[in-house]
C-alpha cells in the first residue's frame, strides 16, 4: 500500500464535478488538420515578444534568431527563449548548455533554465546529473515546476517512494487553498501531478479547473492528451492535441502524439508515419516519433526498417490555446485517490471520506 508523507493524518477525496472531462474544441479548430492550422498574425510589442509569440505559434527558426541576436548578460529572457527553442528542436546538449547560465536572471527566469537544463538532460539519458541540477532548485516554494519534474526523473529512475512526496508538495498546495482557482497553470501542474501519482480521475478534475481559470497552454494540453491516451480514449486526445496544432501546427511533441492517436483510433498507418515524419523534420531527436515509425514497418513485416527506426532514436524518450467557450466534460475511467479536497465553485470544501492508504499504482 502506498501512503502520503505529508504528514497530514488522514487524506480527503476529490468530490466528482458535474461535469467531468476535456472539452470540446470549436468547430473550425475541429475541421482543422495540422497542416491546415489558421497562422496566427504577428504580435505587436517588443521584439523579444514577438519572438517568444514565434516560439509559441512553432516558428522556431524566427523566434531562434531573434533570441541569438539578442543574447546577453542583459537579457536573460533571451537566453530563456533560445534554451527553449534548442530543448524543442531536440539540440538537447546546447540547451543544457545554454541553461546553465543563470547569472543575472531573476528569480522566475531563473527556475525555468534550470528546469530546462533538467529536462535537456533528462532528454539525453543523464538522469542522476538531471536530478541533482533539479534538487538544486526544488527547496524554493516557487518551484513548482521543478518540483514536478524532479518527480517525474525520479520515476524514470524506478524509485517512485522518493518521487511521491515531491509530487505530493503540489496537491499539498492546492489542499491547503495555496493556489487560487485563477491560476490555471498551476491547477495544470496539480493535474499533472495527480496523473504521474496514479490517480486519472483526480488528474481530470484539476485539468478542467484549470480550463476554467482560462485557455489552457500547449504543456497543460499535451499532458491532457497523455492522460487521454494512457485511458484509452484517443478521441479526446486527438481534440486537445487539434487545440495545440491549430495554434503551433508544427510543434513536434503534438504531432508525434497525433501519430499516435491515429493509430489507436482507427489503424490509420499512412497518416501516423507522415505525421510522426513532420515531428522528426522538427525534433529529430523525438524518439516517441522514431517508435511510431518502426510500429508501422514491424506492420508491414519490414524488420530491417523497423529495426533503423528504434536504433535511431536516442537514449531516452522525450516527454513534452484553446477557445475561451464553455466546454462539455467527459468521464474518465475511475481510478479515484484521496489526495485532493473538493473544491465547490460557489462553496467551502467538503470532506466526504477519510482514507488512510491507497493502492500502490505498481
Amino acid at each position: 500500500m502506498m501512503r502520503l508523507r505529508s504528514g497530514r493524518a488522514v487524506l480527503v477525496l476529490l468530490a466528482a464535478t458535474s461535469c467531468a472531462g476535456h472539452a470540446v474544441t470549436t468547430d473550425r479548430a475541429q475541421k482543422l488538420g495540422p497542416a491546415e492550422a489558421v497562422q496566427a498574425p504577428k504580435p505587436a510589442g517588443t521584439a523579444l515578444d514577438r519572438a517568444f509569440a514565434d516560439y509559441a505559434a512553432s516558428r522556431y527558426a524566427e523566434a531562434e534568431s531573434v533570441f541569438r541576436g539578442m543574447l546577453s548578460p542583459d537579457v536573460p529572457r533571451a537566453r530563456l527563449g533560445l534554451a527553449q527553442v534548442l530543448l524543442a528542436t531536440g539540440r538537447y546538449a546546447l540547451a543544457e548548455k545554454v541553461a546553465e547560465d543563470t547569472i543575472g536572471a531573476p528569480p522566475a527566469v531563473t527556475l525555468e533554465l534550470v528546469r530546462i537544463r533538467g529536462e535537456a538532460l533528462r532528454r539525453q539519458g543523464k538522469l542522476p546529473e538531471a536530478e541533482k541540477a533539479l534538487a538544486s532548485a526544488a527547496g524554493d516554494p516557487a518551484a513548482r515546476r521543478v518540483r514536478l519534474l524532479l518527480g517525474e526523473v525520479l520515476l524514470d529512475q524506478g524509485r517512485r517512494k522518493e518521487a511521491e512526496p515531491v509530487l505530493m508538495t503540489l496537491i499539498d498546495e492546492y489542499n491547503q487553498d495555496r493556489i487560487p482557482p485563477n491560476d490555471g497553470a498551476a491547477l495544470g501542474l496539480v493535474g499533472r501531478a495527480a496523473h504521474l501519482l496514479g490517480s486519472a480521475e483526480d488528474a481530470n478534475d484539476a485539468f478542467n479547473q484549470s480550463e476554467r481559470a482560462g485557455p489552457a497552454d500547449a504543456e497543460t494540453l499535451l499532458w491532457r492528451a497523455d492522460l487521454f491516451l494512457e485511458n484509452y480514449d484517443p478521441g479526446h486526445a486527438e481534440e486537445v492535441l487539434s487545440e495545440v496544432l491549430a495554434k503551433a501546427p508544427n510543434h513536434p511533441e503534438a504531432l508525434a502524439r497525433m501519430a499516435q492517436v491515429k493509430l489507436a483510433q482507427n489503424l490509420d498507418f499512412e497518416a501516423a508515419e507522415k505525421l510522426a515524419k513532420q515531428a522528426l523534420a522538427v525534433n529529430p531527436a523525438l524518439t516517441v516519433a522514431d517508435f511510431v515509425i518502426g510500429g508501422v514497418a514491424l506492420r508491414d513485416m519490414d524488420l530491417v526498417k523497423a529495426d533503423e527506426w528504434v536504433a535511431a532514436g536516442p537514449p531516452r524518450r522525450s516527454r513534452g490555446p484553446v477557445a475561451a467557450q464553455p466546454r462539455r466534460r467527459h468521464s474518465l475511467p475511475r481510478r479515484r485517490s484521496p489526495w485532493l479536497r473538493a473544491r465547490q465553485e460557489d462553496g467551502p470544501f467538503e470532506e466526504p471520506a477519510l482514507l488512510a492508504a491507497l493502492p500502490d499504482r505498481r
